[in-house]
């Protein structure tokens, strides 16, 4: 009797495995550096040195799925959580949480928590380096997820795609009397075909406020990013427009601390305009160097200290493996105003650290 129900329970396994017609991945990166910060400009720390996560991306893992639903359809989640490495308080948070419909020939149409339209595209710049957001402590673009979104993805054409992008609670702010809610409506075009990556966005961001301390605003940004491989050398270039009027939190300016920790100035009215030039170049088969240049100027619309930062980054990253790679970066940073909110962490940075991805 026992063995015919081992023999059923075997049997069971194996139809249901000859069934299934969806798989689950399992994927991450532990990222860990070791960091020294020198010159701060807003308190008397004037060194600062330790062992941070994600020198060149920050810690995470995830899992991914997807089931083929016959005729050209199929549908397809994932789940990312971000995870601190050197230390535990407060160390998880949602990255990316996607539910998606594909059809073939018309595209998808994905719903959850994931980047917006700029984010698609600022990593065109990069010219395979690590410079973007890693070496000067910079966000070109201030907000990089939609909250409770929605997004049509269409088809590539030949390397022309385009996408549709919107959400009525952005921030996911709570159903309180003292919170706005915080409508967002963009879109993108991108162009990926060979050595040319090209890339338009546009976003705006409406909030009705519900609380009589703060005022309804707007927000609204513009991207463009590209990059062109040459072989010996990579080129790459972003340029960014944001105005925001009246919107508070994340739609602030970003700000770092002392350890390179982003803080958020909250309801900020700004003009910012913002560029960045890259160009990388491979030496031989496993090492590769990255320059780059970085100008932002912001307007604080009368409310504030304007400013004008001025940031230099130098990276190197040798790769040991297909998951892993030891990498090494520099960055100096100049400011007109050493009050301003536009960055108070260290001028100087330097950073030598070890990526794993499986």
């Amino acid at each position: 009797m026992q063995k015919k129900l081992i023999a059923l329970a075997v049997a069971g396994l194996v139809s249901g495995a000859a069934f299934a017609q969806s798989n689950v991945t399992i994927y991450g990166i532990v990222d860990m550096a070791l960091t020294h910060g020198s010159s701060h400009t807003t308190n008397g720390k004037a060194n600062n040195t330790g062992l941070d996560d994600g020198g060149w991306d920050s810690s995470r893992f995830g899992w991914k799925g997807t089931e083929d639903l016959g005729n050209g359809l199929s549908v397809s989640f994932e789940q990312q959580v971000r995870a601190k490495a050197d230390y535990r308080a407060g160390a998880w948070s949602v990255n990316n949480s996607i539910l998606a419909l594909e059809g073939k020939t018309w595209g998808t149409i994905k719903a959850g928590n994931f980047g917006d339209v700029h984010d698609d595209i600022i990593g065109f710049s990069e010219a395979g380096g690590m410079s973007w957001g890693k070496d000067g402590g910079f966000d070109l673009v201030n907000n990089d997820t939609t909250y409770n979104a929605v997004s049509y993805v269409s088809p590539s054409f030949d390397g022309l795609q385009f996408r549709i992008s919107g959400s009525t609670n952005d921030q996911d702010a709570p159903e309180t009397d003292n919170d706005s809610n915080i409508q967002s409506l963009g879109g993108n075009v991108t162009y990926v075909n060979g050595p040319i990556k090209l890339g338009l966005a546009y976003e705006k961001k409406t909030s009705d406020n519900v609380s009589t301390t703060n005022d309804d605003g707007d927000f609204n940004g513009w991207t463009v990013s590209g990059g062109y491989d040459f072989g010996p050398v990579k080129l790459g270039a972003t340029y960014t427009r944001e105005k925001n009027d009246g919107i508070g939190g994340d739609m602030g300016i970003s700000t770092y601390d002392e350890a390179g920790v982003a803080t958020i100035s909250s309801n900020t009215d700004y003009t910012k305009k913002a560029w960045r030039i890259n160009v990388g170049a491979p030496i031989g088969e496993t090492n590769h160097i990255n320059l780059n240049f970085t100008k932002i100027k912001v307007d604080f619309n009368g409310l504030g200290t304007d400013d004008d930062v001025k940031a230099y980054g130098l990276s190197f990253v040798h790769t040991m493996s297909k998951r892993t790679s030891v990498y090494a970066a520099f960055a100096k940073v100049n400011q007109d105003n050493d009050s301003s909110m536009l960055h108070t962490g260290y001028e100087n940075r330097f950073k030598v650290g070890l990526r794993h991805q499986f």
